[in-house]
């Protein structure tokens, strides 16, 4: 897939980067954000990133083609974030529609129980085959949330990924 966009962060309001750019311009398509309580750096249990459903397939139009595609999988198991400090992969362990209020937008001030089990919740939304399993779920991992619209309200569709490894940008 093709989605290589800098991703911003508002100090408060998680709706403004909806409709207005990276350079502060009102306007769409917006940018892809992260969520104001996210650490910038990466570390929290669970980043969500939000970013529009074009249908000409930019910003996060090219996520749908997860659940569209199967093989898709099996060419693009991962994604990655690139950052100042470190460039980061992650692997691709879930995909699925979900409400706008459930679980999956859960942010953790760390590591714990109730993440383990939000983890293992994850692998089972799925609505593709994953190489990755629940037994896998460990309390220490990074989980980035790619979430975006799916044409109706009440849902979204996400795609989620666990951070296999860092590695210093050249």
């Amino acid at each position: 897939t093709e989605i290589d966009y800098p991703v911003v962060q508002s100090e408060s309001d998680d709706t403004y980067y909806l409709n207005h750019t990276v350079e502060k311009k009102k306007g769409l398509p917006g940018s892809i954000y992260s969520e104001s309580q996210n650490r910038k750096d990466f570390s929290d249990p669970n980043t969500v990133l939000y970013g529009h459903n074009m249908k000409n397939g930019s910003m996060f139009g090219m996520l749908k083609k997860y659940r569209a595609d199967e093989t898709l999988y099996n060419t693009s198991k991962y994604f990655w974030i690139l950052t100042p400090e470190k460039d980061y992969r992650y692997e691709i362990i879930a995909a699925y529609t979900t409400s706008v209020n459930s679980d999956t937008y859960t942010l953790f001030k760390g590591p714990g129980k109730e993440f383990l089990e939000y983890e293992k919740k994850m692998f089972q939304n799925s609505e593709i085959r994953t190489d990755a399993t629940a037994s896998e779920a460990n309390v220490k991992d990074k989980i980035v949330t790619l979430s975006t619209c799916t044409g109706n309200q009440a849902t979204r569709f996400v795609v989620q990924g666990k951070r296999v490894n860092a590695v210093n940008p050249q």
